[in-house]
């Protein structure tokens, strides 16, 4: 939410600790309407622009995020013999065939190379049992072939 703070205040531990509320904009009394109206409108600006930013982040580490697992998966197919074009195709004929994105099905093949524990199972939200990860061992199996 912007928020324009209106004083008569003008003490740098005033503005310090409105700086540290979140302040937007700060107002020194008497204030005319045209002023007013400047500092708020500033203050809706920043605002929008602070939650696009923060979106924009929130995105990119998703993204990020979703790079670092299908390079993983990439990696562990790569071990198993397939270069390294090979191994996205794979993952992105797995994708299509399983109607799943890219990470969905790297996190699922993740699970799969690391099924010890049944609680790591529902992160992903495709295997719910150890009789899904071994269905979706024997599925890569035979893409694979």
């Amino acid at each position: 939410m912007p928020i324009v703070l209106v004083t008569a205040n003008t003490e740098a531990e005033t503005i310090e600790r409105a700086h540290l509320a979140g302040v937007m904009n700060y107002v020194v009394k008497p204030v005319r309407a045209e002023q007013l109206f400047a500092a708020v409108d500033l203050a809706i600006h920043q605002f929008v622009e602070l939650l696009s930013l923060r979106e924009e982040v929130s995105q990119l580490k998703e993204t990020l995020e979703s790079r670092k697992r299908i390079d993983r998966v990439k990696g562990v197919l790569i071990k198993r013999g397939m270069d390294e074009p090979q191994a996205f195709r794979r993952l992105q004929k797995l994708a299509m065939d399983k109607r799943k994105s890219l990470r969905a099905v790297a996190e699922a093949i993740v699970l799969t190379e690391d099924c010890s524990v049944t609680t790591a199972l529902s992160r992903g939200g495709i295997l719910r049992s150890c009789k899904d990860v071994y269905q979706w061992r024997l599925y890569v199996r035979t893409v694979e072939t």
